[in-house]
């Protein structure tokens, strides 16, 4: 989500757009270098995330398997660029059972011409229906809500989504929405990055930065994809049932003094995880019924007064802290949980002015 750019350039994202599959990326030539991944890119999108085709001319037709052919009637071969492994939005899949709207390149023919997907018709006679409908190629997307609200299912399978865009959400994210699977073993797996993926999160990343600078230089604008929640009415996240979600290599700040991170969830949550994230605690960072909430290798921190700020767990919660730096100078209630189990370890707390620790048959480990 982003582009073809450095984080620093602001690249816009489109509307809509495909993608890859991990397979595809992992088969591109040194992808194990900055080179290469850059080139991958190229390959994907433009600069602002533009797919490497939008075609409004399409033919539809069955395929072997019963699987849709998309042809390109204009007789320019739209998808000369295109290769199998490459995922394309779709507009309009009424009549498609895979969907909605993504779906997987599995053939594509030499001369550019047509493209055969990995999704299957309800019925054939609705074909002519969709005639006519725009597929994007590649390409990055603009926003991260509608694209893991809407269009990313990973009940059953792990989908990644890299992220070189600050963002300013004005609304809350629905995490039942954007859930992994728990007995599938199936993740949603969101990462920052500034020129290419790995760069922020990785230890060897031209633009990672340590726990400890965050907190003696500041976080640096482009070592973190930036969340600002200053526009939010509410608390950022709610997600009723949610559960396998990673973020990695964000900065959550400027949330509104009355608000936290997480709103109480009426059911629970189950195995979220805060992977080298900063986090500004305004007034409360909660984790309500969460069964496995998990800040790795973070810094959570305040930057002024707040009357309530601190970690605040309750029925059955599990909340799993490792390798932190955990700065609650200002707070004057750090950690408030119930019912649950704390488990700390490697981690460095700096709470200068918290002044109470409640525990209500809670088990710290």
């Amino acid at each position: 989500m982003g582009g073809n750019d450095y984080k620093s350039n602001s690249p816009a994202g489109q509307a809509y757009a495909g993608g890859c599959t991990k397979a595809w990326w992992d088969s591109q030539p040194n992808i194990d270098t900055v080179a290469g991944k850059q080139t991958a890119m190229g390959k994907l999108m433009g600069s602002d995330g533009e797919p490497i085709a939008t075609i409004s001319t399409t033919a539809h037709s069955v395929a072997t398997d019963n699987r849709v052919k998309i042809t390109d009637t204009s007789g320019n071969d739209g998808f000369d660029n295109a290769e199998v492994g490459m995922v394309v939005f779709h507009h309009d899949d009424a009549s498609l059972i895979h969907g909605p709207g993504v779906f997987i390149i599995e053939e594509v023919d030499p001369l550019g011409t047509y493209i055969i997907i990995d999704a299957t018709w309800d019925y054939t006679g609705y074909m002519a229906g969709i005639d006519g409908k725009t597929v994007h190629v590649g390409g990055a997307w603009d926003g991260i809500t509608t694209l893991c609200e809407s269009y990313m299912d990973a009940e059953k399978y792990t989908h990644e989504v890299w992220v070189n865009k600050d963002l300013a959400p004005t609304g809350q994210w629905d995490w039942s929405d954007w859930s992994g699977d728990v007995y599938n073993n199936t993740w949603l797996k969101v990462s920052g990055f500034h020129r290419v993926p790995g760069d922020i999160t990785k230890l060897d990343g031209a633009y990672f930065q340590t726990i400890k600078s965050m907190k003696v230089d500041g976080v640096h604008a482009d070592k973190l994809v930036h969340i600002d929640m200053s526009l939010l009415t509410g608390d950022l996240i709610a997600g009723d049932g949610a559960s396998n979600i990673t973020m990695r290599g964000f900065h959550f700040n400027n949330a509104p003094v009355t608000n936290g991170m997480f709103e109480e969830s009426v059911g629970s949550w189950g195995n979220i995880d805060f992977e080298h994230c900063a986090i500004e605690m305004s007034d409360f960072l909660a984790v309500q019924k969460c069964r496995g909430m998990f800040f790795t290798d973070s810094r959570i921190y305040q930057s002024s007064v707040h009357a309530n700020v601190g970690f605040i767990g309750d029925i059955s919660s599990v909340l799993i802290l490792k390798n932190n730096y955990i700065d609650q100078s200002y707070a004057s209630t750090s950690m408030s949980m119930a019912y649950g189990i704390l488990v700390s370890d490697g981690n460095v707390w700096d709470l200068a002015g918290a002044t109470r620790w409640i525990y209500r048959r809670t088990t710290p480990l």
